[in-house]
Parts: structure tokens; C-alpha cells; sequence
């Protein structure tokens, strides 16, 4: 199952600590946007900063959230070969 993952991308700037948050459906989705978002922009800028990807307990849309099995198929019960 796939779940919400939330990309921290904190900053210190003045000393003073600044953090922005976005959400992504996955985690290879966050990590994609880390290395464009952070790697390529924020850490040239920012060298006191740091981005994270945080899995939530949350699943992504488009996904079944319930967490009860589905009955067997008719077939498969009739043993037959698909």
C-alpha cells in the first residue's frame, strides 16, 4: 500500500529556524522532488539546511483504505484455471 509522505525542507536563516512542508502520494514521489527541489536549489543557498521525507499513516488516494480481505473469486473456489 502506498501512503502520503510529507517533504520537510528546513532552513536556518538569521539563526533562525524556518520549515516548509508538501505532500507527496509517495515516497519515491517526495524523494524525486528532494533531489529537484532541495539538491538542485535550496542547498546552493542554504549550506545550515536539510530536506526529509516523512511517511504518514495515511494511504494515497486511488488505493483501497479498507483493510478487509476480499472474498476468494468463484473461480478459484471452483478450481478452475483462468
Amino acid at each position: 500500500m502506498t501512503y502520503w509522505t510529507v517533504l520537510v525542507l528546513t532552513v536556518f536563516v538569521n539563526g533562525q529556524e524556518m520549515q516548509s512542508r508538501l505532500l507527496f502520494p509517495s515516497m519515491t514521489a517526495c524523494g524525486a522532488a528532494s533531489k529537484a527541489i532541495y539538491h538542485d536549489h535550496v542547498e546552493k543557498y542554504f549550506r545550515n539546511s536539510m530536506a526529509q521525507c516523512e511517511k504518514s499513516d495515511i494511504p494515497s488516494l486511488g488505493l483501497p483504505t479498507s483493510q478487509r480481505p476480499k472474498p476468494r473469486p468463484a473461480w478459484i473456489e471452483k478450481g478452475e484455471v483462468q
